[in-house]
């Protein structure tokens, strides 16, 4: 596995999401409950339930992912690196929802990845705000535990679940406590190795 685009996450790209997208529809690509609805119980695809601005995606407009946000919008960012001294941020979801209450049927996907926010202490007009969202100080434990059972829920038994957090303020730990099992296996990586990817399995759920 490889780093890829100005983020420095990690992607999965081409390998695990195109393990998990082989043979499925390619003609049907966007919206909600008509999107899985078209699909039907035979077919499955890949949701990316709180997916930002796409930075981990080898391919942001993959023909197999539904992308997800609760946000919709354009900031323009000061980055000393592009030409011009800025560069655009944008996130444009195919469907806006909250991870905490997706609008899909139970087991509608094989593959679901969850990459929430894990700033507390970014504020709400700051650029790492903008770039990667912010936790609710007071609920950020129930909002992340609702999002791993929403995230399980709509994930096909013996389907996945690729989680990635960063403990820059809180502990993979703590965070991994609130999901309904424990992960399978997963991985650190960034330059602190504070940011980590983790697999669960759908069925898994009540095995500590």
């Amino acid at each position: 596995m490889r780093r890829v685009g100005g983020g420095g996450g990690l992607s999965w790209g081409m390998g695990l999401c195109e393990l998990f997208a082989a043979g499925l529809c390619g003609r049907c690509r966007r919206g909600g409950d008509q999107y899985v609805d078209h699909l039907g119980a035979a077919m499955r695809r890949v949701l990316d339930a709180c997916c930002g601005s796409r930075m981990f995606w080898f391919d942001r407009s993959h023909p197999a992912a539904v992308f997800m946000d609760r946000r919709r919008e354009r900031h323009v960012l000061r980055d000393r690196s592009s030409v011009g001294g800025s560069r655009v941020l944008s996130i444009s979801p195919d469907v806006v929802a909250d991870f905490r209450a997706m609008p899909y049927r139970d087991g509608s996907f094989d593959l679901v990845v969850f990459d929430p926010p894990h700033f507390l202490r970014s504020g709400e007009s700051g650029w790492m705000a903008k770039k990667y969202g912010a936790l609710e100080r007071s609920t950020w434990a129930d909002d992340l535990r609702a999002g791993f059972r929403e995230c399980f829920r709509v994930c096909r038994q013996g389907g996945v679940v690729v989680f990635k957090w960063n403990e820059n303020e809180i502990s993979v730990r703590t965070v991994v406590d609130l999901a309904p099992c424990a992960p399978l296996f997963g991985n650190r990586f960034g330059r602190h190795e504070q940011s980590h990817w983790l697999v669960f399995r759908r069925g898994d759920e009540g095995m500590r």
